[in-house]
């Protein structure tokens, strides 16, 4: 069989956010294509599904305070931070036909000579380090920028070596093509083919706004902030409340009108509570997998241009794009259900992920 090594940042069955999903689909479609395929991440260990082999322990909380730290000046990872001998060494133990990896400081140890070297952007980090340098004062604005620039000049020399270049954005995508990487192949993050399927409302109160994520990540937490600051009133003049739900939900600050379910276990039952699904999101980057999530349920999207931006067009119709500081909401009460079987929403399914990632492979392998 087959030998394909994929690098990620983390274990991807520890958590289940939008970067663990995609890591998690790439590894079933590998799988699918014939390859044996080990996930290994900075922990000091590989770790392949359903093996359990023990990973180095956790940081100590002093180095978690310095890369906070660190996060102040530089938004993202370095590839001095990601350097690690154990990961090295074992990509190299491996031997693997195939390398992937969706982390920009991980390429340095994907040697294209001996491997069919993939990268996959889950976001651009030059772009999202831009964005952030552009919320930033002082210093900190001037090493965002710095970064930035950097990072940029790293995404071109990795994509110049790559054999295979994906994003998960459709604007990220845009944005490869536009930096010269013409082979670039935009491969969106896909969801559960049977998740496709309108969730009826729940009996209960109208009215109600939903707002889901992994609130340990600040960039759901910087939106959780936007609602509450300026989204809030507004809805509770028009007689809306808003549910807010996802791991670490319910430790946000609460406010009047604002209930917040914590994890949630079945993403059904909590579309089913809800009306539609906020997303004032202009942090981050690639494709915003909650508001796929909504689609797919059913539930109609009211964002901000940036949640739809990993989107093409049609897909970005079914939502109502507003301002982020001052959005208009009125009318809500007026938006009607998504058609998740949809044509333009079927090219998110897991199906349709297997399938394009056989005919990328088919192509190089």
């Amino acid at each position: 069989m087959k030998q394909a090594a994929l690098l990620s940042l983390t274990d991807p069955y520890i958590k289940r956010d939008g970067g663990t999903l995609r890591t998690r689909a790439m590894i079933g479609a590998l799988e699918k294509c014939g390859f044996d395929v080990e996930c290994v991440y900075p922990t000091g260990d590989a770790s392949r599904r359903n093996e359990g082999r023990p990973a180095m322990g956790r940081l100590a909380s002093s180095r978690q305070a310095a890369s906070a730290a660190k996060r102040h000046f530089l938004p993202l990872p370095t590839e001095l931070g990601q350097r690690s001998t154990a990961l090295g060494t074992e990509v190299r133990r491996l031997e693997p036909s195939l390398t992937v990896t969706s982390v920009l400081s991980q390429a340095q140890f994907v040697d294209p000579r001996n491997s069919v070297f993939w990268l996959d952007f889950m976001d651009i980090w030059s772009e999202f380090g831009r964005r952030e340098a552009d919320r930033r004062t002082g210093l900190s604005k001037m090493a965002s920028r710095t970064q930035s620039r950097w990072l940029r000049a790293r995404e071109n020399k990795y994509c110049n070596a790559a054999h295979v270049v994906t994003a998960a954005g459709w604007s990220d995508w845009k944005t490869l093509v536009a930096h010269g990487h013409r082979d670039a192949v935009w491969l969106p993050n896909p969801i559960a083919d049977d998740s496709f399927e309108t969730v009826p409302r729940a009996s209960g109160e109208p009215n109600v706004a939903g707002l889901i994520g992994n609130f340990e990540y600040w960039p759901n937490r910087e939106a959780y902030r936007t609602v509450i600051d300026s989204w809030l009133p507004r809805l509770v003049d028009s007689g809306w409340r808003v549910v807010v739900a996802g791991s670490g939900s319910d430790a946000l600050e609460q406010r009047p009108g604002v209930i917040a379910l914590g994890h949630v276990d079945n993403l059904n039952d909590y579309y089913g509570q809800i009306d539609v699904t906020l997303a004032p999101i202009d942090l981050g980057g690639g494709m915003k997998v909650k508001v796929l999530e909504s689609f797919s349920r059913g539930v109609p999207v009211v964002g901000t241009a940036f949640a739809f931006d990993g989107f093409p067009e049609e897909v970005r119709a079914l939502g109502i794009t507003v301002d982020l500081a001052e959005p208009d909401l009125t009318g809500l009460q007026d938006l009607i259900r998504v058609d998740p079987t949809s044509p333009v929403l079927q090219q998110f399914t897991t199906s349709a992920f297997n399938a394009k990632v056989h005919r990328i492979l088919a192509d190089v392998t």
